[in-house]
């Protein structure tokens, strides 16, 4: 060990040991880390400098600062990052650290010789470069002689002429630095050295050189006025639109320091975005032609870079359409392909410009037709499988006006497309149109339009049309049925009735209004006016034709049940008139009535006998004969009791694979609980007894889930079993209005989780039917636990969830 070595060891070993581990952790890389041990060494040599009578920098100050000036030139990764933070606030810190100490630091410790290996001497380069960036960023050299500055720039103009990646560097340190000085101080210490390029023009302007002239005219105008750019950059303003080509050309240039994106590309934005003289459309079209038309892949970053910034700048649809190009738009789209994230450079930036789309869509204060450009924008792209989370995204937060926009959209691109497949030898591939039935489903149950019920009915009205019929003759007065609607293919059309079943799901669990009761009102209101509009297409039976025929039989069955189903909703009415107690009967007859018509077309068979069956219960609890007063049983009447036959109904629903059925059979129950007798109270023990002395040999009878139905299905039945057990065990006696606030159990995020099973691919649609399935084993052991716990619970129903 030479002198000077043991030298140094021997100061180091006087200096805290404090001070020497917070060297350890500034050349870590956690940000945070190096923020915390920053303060804590600045608060250590606060307290020792405190005991020193000396103003000169010595002892464990004096070791920091020069072992930070020299760990600047270090190697070591993110050693140079948490050595600026801590050297620039130190300088902050003490009064008493110069910038004549610190230069006398960088000439004894940031020596180069030529015998050094060009990686060194880069080290030296760069480690000076952040010392001088340092002395600037913490105000020191404010407080510098018009000598110390003018030394300080030259340093920094020395550096930028020797690598050029410490260019941008060295041009950000010279801009605060012109920001920071007075008129005196910039015309004597810095014009001088950067006068020769700040007089070049446009022909040889670089990035670089843009920066400064923008910062000089901003901070220092009177040297940088009008009149000087009007004589070497042939205008009095250096952001106009005369100049957008140049402007473009050295956003381009600075492609160079890619993947970075050099910092005059923000500067310029901003300046192009506060002019008013000329629409933003002007200035992008010559980025685009500079950035995309090229296919470089450092070019493409930048103008991505561009446009992700120029998204919150958008007005109108107009502005959209001038923004996404169809080069850009495939430039995009061809880059946002997931397959190659890991190999492609541009993904992240696509996905960039994809996000900021996104939460600008979001926003309140975006109107609804530049919401709705910008998702048919997206939507009408083939490349629209690559973005499909995106465009789902944008759909749930669109605003009310923007939801009807895009839903009439995507109706009227379904009737285009089925013409045009008719009348084309090209037909459109049948995937865009699966998609659109499913965005049309999804519509229903956006938060923006949940209360709006009579949109809802319009798109259910759509939905059912599609499922059931085909349009002979246009008939002007009915809905949908303006022009002829050719019979659907047949996987198509059953898209559609598996939608129709999701919606009408989706709209029951969803909290559409205030509570419970009143959501579940309004659903009885929706699904009524749809009942009406598909009476109205079979009176049509000429003109609108169902697919498949029906039989006489099932139109009987239909007609009849609607006579119910009007008796009942004048009973409704009536009761909720004299404030009667048969309010929650007649809905409960009235819902479980419109979901067996809805089911005469999926399975009619089941649905007439059901319904004949409902309309015997219906006229037992209010008998004709007696004008709304119920009759009493009589005791040669051994005809099971109305609640038996329903509760019997309940759990066949139950068994089903369609959740909209076993939703249809909950919120039916929370109506007529209070109404539930021990012979009923059987019915359900039985079943559960049944299947309890059956699991180990088979199945069992009663069938609750499915295992391929989606996830959420499975809190919606605990809840029915968990309300079914609490229901029969609290009060059997309850009346109607007590039960009330009980009918249904709603889920706000229903429609969203109903989403993430139903991507805009048809290919994952295929099997989401709303047929019967096979059970799953393990639920329906859970549900017979939930049941037997239920008897001594006292929970409510939505705790279950």
């Amino acid at each position: 060990m030479d002198m000077k070595q043991e030298k140094s060891s021997h100061n180091a070993l006087k200096v805290d040991q404090n001070v020497l581990d917070s060297f350890w952790v500034l050349a870590e890389s956690n940000k945070k880390n190096i923020n915390e041990t920053t303060k804590g060494l600045v608060n250590v040599l606060m307290s020792k400098q405190k005991t020193k009578a000396s103003e000169e920098m010595e002892g464990d100050l004096k070791y920091s600062v020069n072992r930070l000036v020299k760990g600047l030139a270090s190697s070591r990764e993110s050693a140079r990052q948490g050595y600026s933070v801590a050297l620039c606030q130190i300088l902050r810190t003490f009064e008493v650290v110069t910038v004549k100490d610190i230069m006398d630091c960088v000439e004894k410790h940031l020596k180069y010789t030529n015998n050094m290996s060009k990686s060194e001497k880069g080290s030296i380069f760069l480690g000076k470069t952040l010392v001088y960036l340092s002395l600037i960023k913490s105000g020191l050299l404010k407080k510098a002689s018009h000598k110390e500055i003018k030394t300080v720039v030259k340093q920094l103009r020395q550096m930028y002429r020797k690598k050029s990646y410490l260019q941008q560097i060295c041009t950000s340190a010279l801009v605060l630095c012109i920001q920071q000085v007075d008129e005196e101080v910039f015309k004597e210490s810095i014009w001088p050295e950067v006068e020769s390029d700040m007089k070049q023009g446009w022909d040889s302007c670089t990035p670089d050189n843009l920066m400064l002239l923008m910062t000089c005219r901003k901070c220092q105008s009177a040297m940088v006025n009008k009149k000087f750019l009007k004589e070497h950059w042939g205008s009095s303003k250096i952001i106009c639109e005369n100049n957008y080509p140049h402007l473009s050309r050295i956003i381009a240039d600075s492609c160079s320091c890619y993947p970075v994106i050099h910092l005059v590309v923000d500067d310029i934005i901003r300046e192009v975005t506060n002019k008013t003289e000329s629409p933003l459309e002007t200035f992008w079209k010559h980025c685009t032609s500079d950035l995309f038309g090229k296919h470089q892949t450092r070019e493409i970053n930048t103008g991505m870079y561009v446009l992700a910034q120029l998204v919150p700048l958008i007005k109108s649809a107009d502005d959209v359409e001038s923004l996404f190009s169809s080069s850009v738009m495939s430039t995009m789209m061809r880059n946002s392909n997931t397959k190659f994230k890991a190999t492609n450079p541009l993904y992240q930036a696509a996905v960039n410009v994809m996000n900021k789309l996104t939460e600008f869509v979001k926003l309140p204060t975006t109107e609804g037709d530049v919401q709705m450009a910008i998702i048919r924008l997206l939507w009408e792209d083939q490349g629209r499988q690559y973005i499909t989370k995106h465009i789902d995204n944008m759909i749930q937060n669109l605003s009310p006006e923007g939801a009807k926009a895009l839903g009439q959209y995507m109706m009227k691109s379904f009737s285009d497309g089925i013409s045009h497949n008719k009348s084309s030898s090209e037909p459109q591939e049948p995937g865009k149109l699966w998609d659109i039935v499913s965005e049309i489903r999804t519509l229903v149950t956006i938060p923006s339009t949940i209360t709006d019920h009579q949109w809802q009915s319009e798109l259910l009205q759509f939905l059912v049309l599609h499922s059931f019929w085909k349009v002979n003759k246009p008939v002007s007065t009915v809905k949908y049925c303006d022009k002829t609607i050719e019979k659907l293919d047949e996987r198509l059309q059953k898209k559609f009735q598996d939608n129709l079943l999701k919606a009408l799901h989706n709209l029951l669990i969803f909290k559409t209004e205030k509570s419970k009761v009143s959501s579940l009102n309004a659903y009885i209101d929706t699904v009524h006016s749809l009942v009406q509009y598909v009476k109205t297409l079979l009176e049509h039976g000429e003109e609108i034709v169902p697919v498949p025929k029906i039989s006489k039989e099932v139109l009987e069955s239909w007609n009849t049940a609607f006579k119910l189903l009007n008796d009942i909703h004048e009973k409704n009415a009536s009761s909720e008139t004299s404030g009667s107690g048969d309010v929650n009967l007649c809905r409960a007859f009235e819902l479980l009535t419109m979901f067996y018509m809805l089911q005469l077309f999926f399975d009619a068979s089941n649905s007439v006998t059901v319904l004949q069956d409902m309309q015997i219960c219906y006229q037992k609890v209010f008998p004709i004969a007696t004008k709304g007063r119920k009759a009493k049983k009589s005791q040669g009447d051994e005809e099971p009791d109305w609640i038996a036959v329903i509760t019997e109904l309940l759990l066949s629903m139950m068994s089903q694979g369609s959740s909209l059925a076993r939703m249809t059979a909950k919120s039916v129950f929370g109506y007529l609980t209070s109404h539930v007798t021990p012979e009923a109270l059987g019915l359900i023990t039985d079943v559960l007894k049944t299947e309890k002395s059956d699991n180990a040999e088979d199945e069992g009878q009663l069938s609750f889930e499915d295992d391929d139905m989606d996830e959420e299905m499975n809190d919606e039945d605990n809840a029915f079993t968990e309300e079914f057990g609490n229901s029969l065990n609290n009060d059997i006696n309850m009346s109607d209005d007590e039960k009330s606030d009980d009918v249904d159990d709603d889920s706000n995020g229903a429609n969203e989780d109903d989403k993430g099973d139903d991507d805009s691919s048809s290919s994952d649609d295929e099997d989401d039917s709303e047929e019967e399935e096979d059970v799953d084993e393990e639920f329906r052991k859970s549900v017979k636990d939930a049941l037997g716990g239920a008897a001594a619970s006292d929970e409510e129903d939505e705790d279950c969830r």
